[in-house]
């Protein structure tokens, strides 16, 4: 929704309103009917197609899965396999 419309009355943190409209601003004021129609197609469209619907659900989850462990494991794989190879010569 945000970059099919972006920097419109659609957007919903319109930078063209100023930068702090765009960071914390839209958060405070009502929304342009523009937004309100977008985002009201834009759920129909995702309560209309089941593998959307099924990516929002899980949409939390995929954070919290991929997010926080993978690139911890990374870290500490790397930190790991680095020390090993100092220490060994």
């Amino acid at each position: 929704m945000h970059h099919k419309h972006s920097e419109t009355d659609a957007d919903p943190h319109n930078a063209t309103r100023g930068f702090f409209y765009a960071h914390i601003g839209w958060l405070l004021v009502k929304k342009h009917p523009d937004v309100m129609e977008v985002l009201s197609s834009v759920l129909i469209a995702i309560v209309l197609w089941p593998m959307a619907l099924f990516k929002s659900i899980l949409h939390p989850l995929d954070e919290v899965s991929f997010f926080e462990p993978f690139p911890q494991c990374v870290c500490y794989s790397v930190t790991r396999l680095a020390r090993s190879s100092t220490t060994a010569i």
